[in-house]
């Protein structure tokens, strides 16, 4: 999900009197339920950036789905299951190395991705 950094996306919101949340995932990985949840979600942490309880009413968040092969990072093509393969290993790798940091937390890095075929 991309909703730009914090302080950006508060000085944007406040500039433009309205919020704008992104998300990406993979085709058909947001049934009806998860796509309401996810806006809902995106919605209030852009709320809470801006620290405007308001801004909800004129908050747009857009789904958009990747095809297959449709992850387009550093100059190369990613499947999905290179990326989430890439994502995994990442996740891991955090697991192995916090220190004292809450499980809910994921720090803020590049994540290390695979070279692709596709070029």
């Amino acid at each position: 999900m991309i909703i730009g950094s914090g302080k950006s996306m508060a000085s944007a919101c406040s500039n433009l009197n309205t919020g704008l949340g992104l998300s990406a995932s993979n085709s058909g990985a947001l049934d009806r339920r998860k796509q309401l949840a996810v806006v809902r979600q995106l919605t209030d942490i852009i709320v809470a950036a801006v620290g405007d309880p308001t801004l909800a009413d004129r908050t747009w968040v857009l789904l958009t789905e990747a095809p297959e092969g449709g992850w387009g990072l550093s100059g190369r093509a990613y499947t999905n299951a290179e990326l989430g393969s890439a994502a995994r290993a990442q996740i891991a790798d955090w697991r192995r190395t916090r220190r004292g940091n809450s499980a809910d937390e994921l720090r803020p890095g590049r994540v290390a991705l695979p070279r692709s075929r596709v070029r």
